[in-house]
């Protein structure tokens, strides 16, 4: 997955998530902060960088609902350098150990000097033991911390866990919103990879970097024994991007049929029978299910080659 390395900023500065950011501000404002969050929304939609602005609000020298990003503690919270700011990532298979939590929990047995923010990214990735073992943390949380888990789904979780969070829910963002991140960061193309973007700057920046949209178009175009030829090389691409790219480019054949605007414009869209386009969505729509259901990509990746209709 694309790394994105945004400058860290004050609520004021992140752009959508009004009323997540309202609802923080507020209990801030009322001294009502939340020993637990929640965040729950779509991937690449701000969660973290509102989580990390909480904790700056929540240490800064000067007070307020919004941090001043010029003091001390703003300045080091920044740097990733604030002893009592902690993120919790998964690890390089993708999930979140007991280990990890055990280290939470011993982190949050420690005296703190004001604040500490502990946010646990993607929570959902945490495996049973760890949210087993989390649950204490949330049933008996120290009163000097706050924990912020954020998830795009949520599902993963336990009830319990999420029972005892307050849960602040984070939108898609506009096409226009991300194509002005993306200008603002000189990304080039900005308007049709927001248009691509499903609201996600991690997918406009992910479609930018990995170039699964273009290998996913070659791939719908050819004949099932090239696709099956193929195969082996698109281990490197992205799955569910693949997956997303070739759903997308499906549904511009369906918008071209209705003489409606496409979403790739860059590419060539041909009009083909309805028919044909049916099938194919419907396939690619069982492999985001055998995905979902932790099915081999290499068997998902074989199902499209030889299921999906060819276009010639």
């Amino acid at each position: 997955m694309v790394k994105i390395y945004f400058e860290i900023m004050s609520f004021n500065d992140i752009i959508g998530q009004e009323l997540a950011k309202d609802i923080l501000r507020k209990d801030i404002g009322k001294e009502r902060v939340s020993s637990s969050y929640l965040f729950v929304g779509p991937k690449g939609v701000g969660k973290k960088l509102t989580a990390i602005s909480l904790a700056k609000a929540l240490n800064c020298f000067k007070g307020g609902v919004d941090s001043c990003d010029e003091c001390a503690n703003c300045r080091l919270i920044d740097k990733g350098n604030f002893p009592d700011c902690i993120t919790v990532s998964p690890d390089e298979k993708g999930s979140i150990k007991i280990e990890m939590i055990r280290e939470i929990k011993q982190t949050v047995s420690l005296r703190t000097m004001g604040r500490r923010v502990i946010i646990i990214e993607d929570a959902d990735t945490m495996t049973e033991e760890a949210q087993n073992a989390f649950l204490k943390t949330l049933e008996e949380p120290p009163l000097d911390t706050t924990i912020i888990l954020t998830s795009s789904k949520p599902k993963h979780l336990f009830q319990t866990i999420i029972s005892r969070c307050k849960l602040v829910k984070f939108r898609r963002l506009s096409n226009s919103e991300v194509k002005k991140l993306l200008e603002t960061r000189k990304v080039k193309n900005a308007e049709l990879l927001a248009n691509l973007s499903g609201g996600s700057m991690e997918r406009a920046l992910s479609l930018l970097e990995s170039g699964a949209r273009k290998i996913a178009f070659k791939f719908a175009n050819l004949t099932v024994r090239k696709r099956l030829f193929i195969v082996g090389n698109l281990r490197t691409t992205p799955i569910e991007e693949f997956l997303d790219s070739l759903y997308i480019f499906y549904g511009d054949m369906l918008a071209k049929h209705f003489g409606l605007q496409v979403r790739n414009t860059d590419l060539e869209i041909v009009d083909k029978e309805l028919s044909c386009i049916f099938s194919g969505m419907n396939i690619i729509r069982r492999a985001v299910l055998a995905l979902n259901h932790n099915v081999n990509s290499d068997n998902i990746l074989y199902y499209l080659a030889y299921n999906l209709p060819e276009m010639g």
